[in-house]
């Protein structure tokens, strides 16, 4: 009896451990849960600002008296055309986000948000990654008490690559000058008497007779001509494109909860309560 006493104490403090062990576990992971806004970014070290921008009142949202001047309609909730005049309003204004982070991964996580229904406006800074610049869409979201989550898309800016403009044609090949058949070519005059004993020969150089009965030589030097050839280049265009990428991403919120172990633990201490009931049992029968 006493042996089996003593299992039946080893049993009961096992079972206590663990109840221990699932109250201080559980607790943590509630208090994560509530009053916090997880802020999922399309790229890691995004800066992302929160302003507190509406409460709910009689069920319906109205503008807190700092952006009331905005006109924004909130009445419905968040919306995309509110988001913007929001944004838009605090850039002019100057007015201080209610709260700034910074995520090493891409999130950013706002904690112990105060309790009851609020309307969060959520916009980041621009940034630029391999050469395209991120710029993050606002978005409104309702946080307060219970964990609330938002995705801050962006529209992508690409630099502008400006096609390589045309190559200019090459040049037009000077032709021989001495080919008879080219118009650019300088003119020549020959001796065209009857004399039989004229030399048709390209090489002979043309010759002209004074008015001092002088016979004078053409050269080259003075009837060579010139032949230009213009260039033209091409105009070049440049063209931006925009792209907006949108991904759906449907993920449970972060809770900071292991639930791995829980499972291992309640099946380890239903193993050992079957055990001692069945020791309990045979106990009883001896």
């Amino acid at each position: 009896m006493t042996g089996i006493r003593k299992k039946n104490k080893i049993l009961g403090f096992i079972f206590a451990v663990l109840a221990v062990w699932m109250v201080i576990f559980q607790i943590p992971s509630y208090a994560a849960q509530r009053g916090s806004l997880n802020v999922k970014t399309e790229q890691a070290g995004m800066t992302v600002y929160l302003y507190r921008v509406a409460e709910k009142q009689a069920g319906v949202y109205v503008l807190n008296e700092k952006f009331q001047a905005s006109g924004a309609d909130v009445s419905g909730g968040g919306s995309r055309e509110a988001a913007i005049t929001l944004t838009n309003f605090v850039k002019a204004q100057g007015i201080q986000p209610y709260r700034t982070g910074t995520g090493s991964g891409k999130h950013v996580v706002f904690r112990n948000l105060p309790d009851g229904e609020a309307l969060y406006l959520v916009t980041g800074d621009p940034m630029t990654v391999g050469g395209k610049t991120y710029i993050p869409a606002p978005v409104l979201v309702e946080a307060g008490g219970a964990a609330a989550e938002a995705d801050i898309k962006c529209d992508i800016e690409e630099p502008e690559n400006p096609t390589n403009p045309t190559e200019p044609t090459n040049p037009t090949e000077p032709t021989n000058p001495t080919d008879p058949s080219n118009p650019t070519s300088p003119t020549r005059y020959y001796d065209d008497s009857d004399d039989d004993d004229w030399d048709p020969t390209p090489n002979k150089k043309p010759t002209i007779t004074t008015a001092a009965d002088e016979t004078v030589t053409i050269t080259d030097a003075e009837t060579q001509s010139e032949t230009r050839v213009e260039e033209s280049t091409a105009e070049s265009e440049t063209e931006t494109s925009t792209e907006t990428t949108v991904e759906n991403e449907k993920k449970l919120p972060q809770t900071g909860q292991l639930w791995w172990p829980v499972g291992i633990l309640l099946s380890a201490g239903a193993i050992l309560l079957a055990a001692g009931l069945v020791m309990k049992k045979r106990s009883k029968e001896k």
